[in-house]
């Protein structure tokens, strides 16, 4: 009798055992998948979230400096600040935009009256070229004799390649997109900065411990470095050309 309960008891066991790990299998698998979706929908986001904690992070004293000059009012600097850098990114970018597109026009209408007018000329370095040159000189001077052959390779490449304009477009905007997200992110990383830094450090020091203020604050002067010599160096190529 004894034997058969100890039997009873251990089969009970087992199978207690077995549907516990089926149930942690099942949660698992539950989890991973719940991740997975997660970041299905957020992957277009991390990356404008991400420029926008660098940008808040390195910006940081301009904010405190505001903050301190608006008498503590939060929503009033990070709306400041959001609006400066807006200002300071937007500007440029779209200015970019307009003068591309004007000298996009000159250049067709430019080389539009040369093609059809039979005068393109290439330079005599070009020509000296060996292999190479002769073969510029032949096709410029069919282009020449028979500039009315260029605009209709040039009209039906323009056809063949609608897909590719399209595809253009589309980065464009989605480009630009990450960049007002990234810029809407700005106002409530400026907002509530201090808060969400302090729920940062109180979840690593419980994983990591006390040596999460060290890492961290490596973490921070090595994104400052990096964020000012690319600056720099864009700033000293731009003043050098």
């Amino acid at each position: 009798m004894f034997k058969i309960t100890h039997k009873i008891i251990i089969n009970t066991g087992l199978k207690v055992q077995d549907t516990s790990a089926i149930q942690r299998l099942l949660l698992l698998s539950l989890f991973v998948g719940l991740m997975l979706l997660s970041f299905q929908v957020l992957k277009f986001f991390i990356i404008p979230v991400v420029w926008a904690a660098i940008l808040a992070y390195i910006t940081w004293p301009i904010y405190q400096a505001i903050l301190r000059r608006f008498g503590g009012r939060n929503n009033l600097s990070a709306l400041t600040m959001t609006s400066i850098l807006s200002i300071v990114i937007g500007v440029p970018f779209i200015m970019a935009i307009f003068m591309l597109q004007h000298e996009g026009r000159d250049l067709y209408l430019n080389l539009q009256k040369q093609i059809l007018s039979g005068g393109i000329v290439l330079p005599d370095v070009v020509k000296s070229i060996p292999i190479i040159g002769p073969e510029l000189s032949k096709m410029v001077m069919h282009l020449n004799t028979h500039p009315s052959d260029l605009a209709l390779t040039i009209r039906s490449w323009m056809q063949g390649h609608v897909g590719f304009g399209k595809v253009v477009l589309g980065e464009i905007s989605r480009n630009v997109f990450k960049l007002t997200l990234a810029i809407l992110t700005l106002f409530f990383f400026y907002r509530d900065g201090s808060y969400i830094l302090d729920q940062v450090r109180s979840a690593l020091n419980k994983v990591i411990g006390y040596r999460v203020h060290s890492y961290l604050h490596s973490i921070g002067e090595t994104t400052r470095a990096v964020v000012y010599g690319v600056g720099l160096t864009a700033l000293a190529q731009a003043i050098l050309a």
